[in-house]
């Protein structure tokens, strides 16, 4: 976040969104407020990141379990 904002407003800082991939998309939701348009982006992206962390850790872990489960399961039979 405070990467971001030391950019804001600067070619280097528009130079990232453009190559992000935000500035396309900006123009594609036929806004009128780049600035606007990239404090909802980030918003979106601070509150949704945290959580697909954990879903995906949460898979993961589930996936390493039954591996480990089945793994243990398989040495046993005879």
């Amino acid at each position: 976040m405070a990467m971001s904002y030391s950019f804001w407003n600067t070619h280097d800082g528009y130079a990232f969104w453009l190559r992000d991939g935000a500035v396309s998309d900006f123009r594609r939701s036929g806004g009128t407020d780049l600035g606007l348009f990239l404090l909802q982006d980030i918003e979106g992206a601070v509150f949704f990141h945290p959580l697909l962390s954990v879903a995906l850790g949460a898979a993961c872990g589930v996936i390493g379990a039954a591996s480990v489960l089945a793994l243990g399961w398989l040495k046993e039979r005879p």
